[in-house]
């Protein structure tokens, strides 16, 4: 899904989910749609955007969110490796956080608690 994702980087706008070999799914309470091949699905609305030399982080407010019934499922390792981890700064703004190494990290927030 990565190389997808950097691929429709690429791409002119408005860039269409099925340009990309992914299947569109309905919106729920935002504009773009959805997409199938995804294990959860974000819904949110711009809050903002802060660039620090090369580097821009996007900032959104979270108005919808759902997932697949198996991303429920497991351990809390096996749900995070599936969907990965996504953090709630204050009230309804959010972002994604890759992590590189769960086991490592896990140990350290323990070590650390």
């Amino acid at each position: 899904m990565a190389e997808t994702v950097w691929r429709a980087s690429e791409l002119p706008h408005p860039r269409k989910v099925r340009d990309l070999d992914l299947t569109p799914l309905p919106e729920l309470k935002v504009r773009p749609p959805r997409i199938a091949e995804c294990p959860a699905h974000l819904e949110c609305v711009l809050d903002s955007c802060k660039s620090w030399g090369r580097e821009v982080v996007i900032f959104d407010r979270l108005v919808f969110y759902v997932q697949d019934a198996d991303v429920r499922e497991g351990t809390w390792k096996d749900r995070y490796r599936r969907l990965g981890l996504f953090v709630c700064l204050e009230e309804r703004l959010s972002g994604i956080v890759e992590a590189q190494n769960l086991e490592e990290e896990a140990t350290e927030a323990q070590n650390i608690s």
